[in-house]
């Protein structure tokens, strides 16, 4: 941990070809000390685990009470759920676009954010 700023632990749920750009600049950035990955395929939270030094969560509910902050790299219909659950933990949330599968699915993610006065990027 540094004297200026804390280390955030970073997870990525979805560790396709997307959530593995995610999971590799996090683990180089230095604002982050430790990486957290779930992908509903097990192999692939394994694989990207073992590339980019992180940990492997066994779900998506033991990822977010780890982390600060989180990639979401799903498919859109998952989203929502996932957004919310994050918001819920007082977690920070990068998604990858688009935002949501519905536009009121999005505008549900954004009110729940601002409950939480949590960070929600697309």
């Amino acid at each position: 941990m540094s004297a200026r700023s804390p280390q955030l632990t970073a997870g990525v749920i979805g560790v396709g070809t997307l959530g593995d750009h995610h999971a590799r600049i996090y683990s180089s950035a230095p604002t982050v000390g430790a990486v957290v990955l779930y992908d509903e395929d097990p192999r692939r939270s394994s694989q990207g685990a073992r590339r980019w030094g992180g940990r492997e969560a066994r779900s998506a509910a033991e990822l977010l009470d780890a982390c600060d902050v989180v990639s979401i790299c799903t498919p859109a219909t998952a989203h929502r759920d996932l957004a919310v659950q994050a918001f819920s933990r007082g977690v920070h949330v990068l998604v990858e676009k688009p935002i949501a599968a519905r536009s009121d699915e999005g505008l549900l993610m954004i009110e729940a954010a601002d409950r939480a006065a949590c960070v929600l990027q697309v």
